[in-house]
């Protein structure tokens, strides 16, 4: 008894009126990507925490109509476009740009706020004096 193996498409063959569209994307963009979802799936895993830590934060960093607030919407709208993105290869690297991107500008502000703590304490410590 003999058994063949057929490698399955990644999509559902395109029938009917579309078909020439689908093979003019193909030749433009370029072949499908199988791994395309790698990329925005760590960011999210990454931005999730410190998306949920200004959502429910209860207060720590206020977010109201400033910078702080368009940089936030900044990450989310770049994480918005990485998922959006065709998932073709020609694309990977404008996704793996915006991923990049979203998890900078999401996490910034968490940063720039522990990096300003931590001065602070230093130069209170500093001040202070010997002990």
């Amino acid at each position: 008894m003999t058994t063949t193996t057929t490698r399955t498409p990644s999509a559902a063959p395109v029938t009917g009126r579309f078909r020439r569209l689908a093979r003019r994307i193909d030749r433009r963009l370029g072949a499908r990507d199988e791994h395309w979802v790698k990329g925005p799936a760590v960011v999210s895993l990454l931005a999730l925490p410190a998306l949920l830590w200004y959502a429910f934060g209860d207060g720590f960093l206020i977010i109201g109509g400033g910078a702080l607030a368009a940089v936030l919407f900044a990450g989310v709208l770049a994480l918005a476009v990485a998922w959006l993105l065709p998932h073709r290869e020609a694309m990977r690297s404008a996704r793996l740009t915006f991923a990049v991107t979203a998890i900078a500008l999401l996490v910034l502000p968490i940063v720039l706020t522990v990096v300003m703590v931590v001065v602070v304490v230093f130069g209170f410590a500093l001040a202070s004096g010997p002990a």
